[in-house]
């Protein structure tokens, strides 16, 4: 239980209690921008929660738009984990009747890597890598999955070792019946 000043005093931090080493607890209520903050000996391990129920870790320079800022040099940023069957890491999900949504958006600014990077860890498994469902039927808007290159570079790229390289069937997943593939030495087959 926290006994938190009614005011904010001076200097960066209020309450400031040593416990061991170079570890400090540290907060204060303001009638300002911040209602919490807990300081540690650099801002990069802070957490903040503003007058708008916004939640920084790491940064006290909280946009107004984002309920929760992590900012992070190195390793991970935010690391969900769930051991349960059933059970889902991370969800996203959107609910506005119109406009462009995303339920999970990545941006990526580095000259290497990617913007997403899924991968399913188990070689005796039948996991997919990623799963894009759609359900509406605007033809050829609505899709599972999208490739879109901006510029000059692959909208869809595939690689495989040894297995073929695409594969498309007529059906609902898992199940459905081959229509056309390219195997690994880059032969084509079609039905139809």
């Amino acid at each position: 239980i926290l006994d938190l000043p009614s005011s904010k005093p001076t200097g960066n931090c209020g309450i400031n209690n040593q416990y061991d080493g170079d570890s400090k607890f540290s907060s204060y209520w303001d009638n300002g921008d911040n209602l919490f903050r807990m300081c540690a000996s650099a801002e990069r391990n802070d957490l903040v929660i503003n007058s708008n129920g916004n939640v920084g870790i790491g940064t006290a320079l909280l946009n107004t738009q984002d309920k929760l800022t992590v900012l992070h040099s190195t390793g991970w940023a935010i690391n969900a984990k769930v051991t349960e069957e059933g059970s889902m890491a991370v969800r996203g999900e959107t609910s506005a009747a119109a406009g462009t949504n995303y339920a999970i958006y990545g941006w990526h600014e580095s000259i290497a890597g990617s913007a997403g990077f899924f991968l399913a860890n188990n070689n005796e498994g039948e996991c997919v890598g990623v799963y894009g469902r759609a359900d509406g039927d605007n033809y050829p808007n609505s899709c599972g999955v999208v490739g879109h290159h901006y510029y000059g570079g692959i909208g869809v790229g595939a690689w495989s070792y040894t297995g073929d390289l695409i594969k498309a069937y007529a059906g609902d997943y898992p199940g459905g019946t081959l229509r056309f593939y390219v195997s690994n030495a880059g032969n084509v087959y079609a039905d139809g």
